[in-house]
């Protein structure tokens, strides 16, 4: 049996090789995403440890349990004394950070994408000069390496620096080097006395680092500590500490694997579908083979072993090429990585449980595709086998027909019932499950009818050709849908997405102009703190009939009764409230001023609170108990809880940002003219920008279209594959049909021909695909919209030309994926190809 299978594989190699480069591609792409998950890991731990460093953390009492860590009130530096009198104590350092944006020559901050922009008092702790000085004066700076190279900046040069929300012109003194990557953080230190004057929190540092003596128990000096100054402090294991931040940085990297693991799956599941009609026909066609072992005394499981054990092979080898080549992938995202001027951490080589771990899943999917294969190879009666020729009848459809009809018939009343909530989120998920699968099922049945719609022009264009080709698609359902599925799978995720795409905007563009209230809106490009610079230069400017208020974001503890969801609150003035298109669900907006609070309907239904109810929020200043004046809805800003300026400023809530300001014009006044004046009132402020109604939209059309562009770009392996999947398919029917082949040419079609019958079935199987696709991935992306405006405003776009865009893509690659198989056909020798059997 080894020998039949080892020679099987030699004198089939071209027809394993593309299963292969699907396994190897998948593989690939699968070991690159878990070993760059590794790397972030390393390089994001090693970040921790390097600004956390062991000892203790003593800071204020807890305000806020957030998303984004515990929040501390700030803490009198003077205790750092009575600390440093405690046994087991080595020293007490104060510790004060804060916001610091740096700038480069052209305006742009030096921190990349969402990393922070870190300023800290200058201290020879932390990391070692590597060019220059120490800063001396309140105008100097010394900037981190990778930020200086962001930034071009060098030792003597000038910069502009953001530090809360004003600009400064300073001069760089020195830059340093940390013992870790920044991954990708800005950083710079201020001369010390400065730092702790602009990130101190009113004389406050923010924590106080304890560094233990020689042999001192971290627990004990901590409970020496809380033991010394009571309740107004917590005492922190600097490990701890770090766990924590981990843990954090944890599930957002979990969060990030799993989405990139999705589009993984599908590229490894599309691939299935190719290896599985790969051994399909690789049966069909050996099935003489086959009976001849069986009757020369070869059992059952001898058959299904020779199948199984080739996809072994296969997926082994396909599997170790696609590990070597996810290293080299991983080796090119670091190389654009540090480009870029973000430098990571440890070791790029694959560990060898990612390695292990991509080999075998790798060899997993190819066995488990096989296995139907195998088992129709093994249980086939020898003198049947014997009998049949290759190309035989395929069996009737009428039961998958049926089954695939009561699937979809079951699940698009789901879908519907989904979009409209009456049945609950789950039913649009089944729903959905059971039309992808029913699609599937169904799909061979349609073939033949597919076959005669869109075939239509083709046999139009060149009858011989066209109408050999469609009755060898209809022919062959079963086989034309397995290598059309896998088109169908990426084409419906491309279009599903382009055509939620294109509703969301035009629900966003019809939100600006149906609902906002305001003229124009002046944004922070930088996360800021206070704006009351810009705000007055605004209200001075011509043509501007009034600041409607900014908005603005903060920490707190939200307390509900006995439970406490600590989170993000919002100081909203009742004057914006309008203009953004708020609105009451239920009790009145006209009661909201200081002493109340609206929340969002969601936050309210997920926590069982109803207008006149109190809640309490605590902060940094102070506590107020405030009663449920509305729950509300919007469509322009997500609100969970939010209270009136007086308020937010009373409690004081941690890390306050600043949100857009509300700008509405005089009446009659030019739009553009006021914007102009404005953007140039502002300019040396350097972080805001004023945008019109059109750049609103537009804003949020980028970030839609920057979410497509990453989602096509994780899609294109699948397509890809889906390809492979065409050219492999092709190639086993022209091995399949030789005999054809080579009378058609003896009953005078010419070579240029049997390449034309080949192209037209190409074309057919992937506009089959991609229309099929299409239909399922658009309607499907209308009910997902549907749910997730929840009652809004409903602005359902199909994207017409992005879909007209697939189609031409699908007869384009139709064209391609044939140029291979049809040579190969057109080589077929004819005396040769009468003699098959």
């Amino acid at each position: 049996m080894g020998t039949v299978m080892w020679r099987d594989i030699r004198a089939h190699a071209n027809r394993f090789l593309l299963t292969a480069l699907a396994v190897i591609l998948g593989v690939a792409f699968l070991a690159g995403t878990l070993g760059l998950r590794d790397v972030l890991r390393s390089t994001l731990s090693s970040l921790i440890d390097g600004i956390i460093t062991d000892g203790l953390i003593v800071s204020g009492p807890l305000i806020a349990e957030t998303d984004i860590g515990q929040m501390h009130a700030p803490i009198d530096p003077a205790l750092a004394t009575t600390i440093e009198g405690l046994a087991g104590v080595q020293s007490v350092r104060a510790d004060y950070s804060g916001q610091l944006v740096v700038l480069d020559k052209e305006g742009v901050p030096a921190n990349l994408a969402q990393a922070p922009a870190v300023g800290l008092p200058y201290s020879e702790l932390e990391s070692s000069l590597i060019k220059g000085r120490k800063p001396h004066a309140a105008d100097e700076v010394v900037l981190e390496e990778s930020t200086a190279y962001r930034a071009k900046l060098d030792v003597g040069d000038r910069v502009t620096v953001i530090v809360g929300s004003a600009p400064k012109p300073m001069v760089v003194s020195g830059i340093t080097r940390y013992k870790t990557t920044m991954a990708g953080a800005s950083v710079a230190m201020l001369q010390k006395d400065e730092g702790i004057k602009v990130f101190g929190h009113d004389g406050k540092a923010e924590t106080l680092t304890v560094t233990l003596a020689d042999g001192a128990d971290d627990n004990a000096v901590a409970d020496a500590i809380r033991s010394e100054l009571g309740s107004d402090v917590e005492v922190r294991i600097a490990s701890d500490v770090r766990d924590e931040q981990k843990k954090t940085f944890e599930e957002f990297l979990t969060l990030l694997n799993t989405l990139i693991i999705v589009f993984v799956t599908i590229a490894l599941a599309i691939g299935t579908f190719i290896i599985a009609n790969t051994f399909h026909m690789s049966v069909r066609q050996r099935q003489r083979q086959f009976a001849l072992l069986r009757a020369i005394g070869a059992a059952p499981g001898h058959v299904f072993a020779i199948v199984i054990v080739q996809a072994l092979v296969i997926g082994l080898i396909g599997s170790a090429l696609g590990v070597l080549l996810g290293q080299g992938l991983l080796v090119v995202i670091r190389a654009e990585i540090e480009k870029i001027g973000m430098p990571l951490a440890g070791d790029f080589t694959l560990t060898p449980a990612t390695a292990t771990t991509a080999l075998i899943i790798g060899m997993v999917v190819t066995i488990a595709s096989a296995v139907v294969p195998a088992r129709r190879a093994a249980l086939v009666a020898p003198i049947e086998a014997m009998r049949e020729t290759s190309g035989a009848t395929e069996p009737p459809l009428r039961l998958r027909a049926v089954i695939g009809v009561v699937m979809l018939a079951t699940g698009v009343p789901l879908v519907i019932a989904g979009t409209t909530r009456s049945l609950g989120s789950w039913s649009l998920g089944a729903g959905a499950a059971l039309t992808v699968l029913g699609l599937f099922v169904l799909a061979p049945a349609l073939i033949a009818p597919a076959v005669a719609a869109l075939g239509a022009p083709l046999r139009r264009a060149s009858s011989i050709s066209g109408t050999l080709a469609s009755r060898s698609l209809a022919g062959a359902a079963r086989k034309t849908a397995t290598t059309a599925s896998a088109l169908i799978v990426g084409v419906a995720l491309v279009a599903g997405g382009a055509t939620l795409a294109s509703s969301i905007k035009a629900s966003l563009a019809s939100a600006y102009d149906d609902i906002a209230e305001f003229d124009l809106m002046v944004q922070p490009i930088v996360t800021a703190s206070d704006v009351t610079q810009a705000a007055s230069r605004i209200a001075d400017a011509p043509g501007v009939e009034s600041v409607l208020g900014a908005v603005r974001y903060g920490y707190a503890r939200i307390e509900l009764g006995s439970e406490r969801t600590d989170g993000q609150i919002a100081a909203l003035p009742p004057a914006v409230l309008p203009p953004l298109g708020v609105s009451a669900t239920s009790g009145d907006l006209a009661t909201y001023g200081p002493g109340t609070a609206i929340l969002g309907e969601d936050y309210a239904k997920d926590h069982g609170l109803s207008v006149g109810q109190n809640i309490t929020l605590a902060g940094q200043s102070g506590m107020r108990e405030v009663s449920v004046a509305a729950i509300v809805k919007t469509e322009m800003m997500e609100v969970q809880v939010a209270v009136t300026d007086e308020d937010f400023a009373a409690i004081g809530t941690l890390e306050p940002l600043v949100g857009p300001t509300l700008v509405a014009i005089e009446q009659g006044a030019d739009v553009a003219t006021v914007k102009k004046d404005l953007t140039a009132a502002l300019s040396d402020l350097h972080i805001y920008r004023v945008l019109d109604r059109a750049d609103m939209v537009d804003a949020g059309s980028t970030q839609i279209d920057m979410a497509l562009t990453v989602l096509y770009a994780l899609l294109g392996l699948s397509i890809i594959i889906a390809v492979l999947g065409v050219i492999n398919t092709l190639s086993l029917s022209v091995a399949d049909r030789v005999r054809e082949i080579g009378l058609l040419q003896a009953v005078g079609l010419s070579r240029g021909g049997v390449r034309a019958v080949l192209l037209h079935e190409s074309i057919l199987t992937t506009i089959i695909g991609a229309v099929l696709g299409i239909a399922l991935g658009v309607p499907l992306a209308i009910a997902v919209y549907i749910y997730m405006s929840d009652g809004g405003t409903l602005a359902v776009t199909v994207p017409w030309w992005s879909l007209a865009i697939l189609l031409v893509a699908a007869f384009i690659i139709g064209i391609l994926a044939s140029l291979i198989p049809g040579q190969r056909a057109a080589r077929v020798d004819i005396l040769d190809a009468i003699r098959a059997d």
